[in-house]
């Protein structure tokens, strides 16, 4: 399973909690009562059980049951859910697991451990010497794959977040 960003907090609505959202992909990725959604705080993706998920001519709106009021639903505009989705991507992520991550400059900065797919992209998360860091997994990071030798390597920028230069 995969971590689909699949929406994002609008607005609240009414003063239990509610909120409005958009629905990136509504044919594909919609949320459903009883399940979890996910948002992702720091390097964490913190659960929240959907209460409710409903469509209407006004929009889509949302219902977390630990978002009890307006002030708690506020809090959640502008920021993304993520839902838990096999997809056809998802071998793409999972295969990654465990590889491990080098920089052309570095050397070996660390350990591919979980992934999530965004928009046009998966981020991988990854684990170094200093601690975890996020790649976007994009041609213009210089990315080459060694899938026999379970390594992947990047041309990152000399002040990458999280990376020490110096290995």
């Amino acid at each position: 399973m995969a971590m689909v960003v699949s929406g994002c907090f609008i607005a609240p609505r009414g003063f239990k909690g509610e909120t409005f959202v958009e629905i990136y992909q509504k044919d594909r990725f919609l949320p459903k009562d009883g399940e979890f959604a996910y948002l992702k705080e720091a390097k964490d993706f913190n659960p929240f059980l959907i209460e409710r998920f409903f469509s209407y001519e006004k929009g889509s709106v949302l219902k977390f049951a630990e978002i009890k009021t307006k002030e708690e639903a506020n809090r959640l505009i502008g920021k993304e859910f993520f839902l838990q989705r096999e997809e056809e991507t998802d071998f793409l992520g999972k295969e990654f697991l465990g590889f491990e991550v080098f920089d052309l400059k570095r050397g070996k900065i660390g350990e591919i451990s979980d992934f999530a797919i965004l928009h046009s992209y998966i981020l991988l998360y990854c684990n170094g010497k200093s601690g975890g860091f996020e790649i976007p997994l994009i041609k213009d990071l210089g990315l080459k794959l060694i899938r026999e030798e379970r390594k992947i390597f990047f041309d990152l920028p000399r002040e990458y977040p999280g990376v020490d230069y110096e290995n």
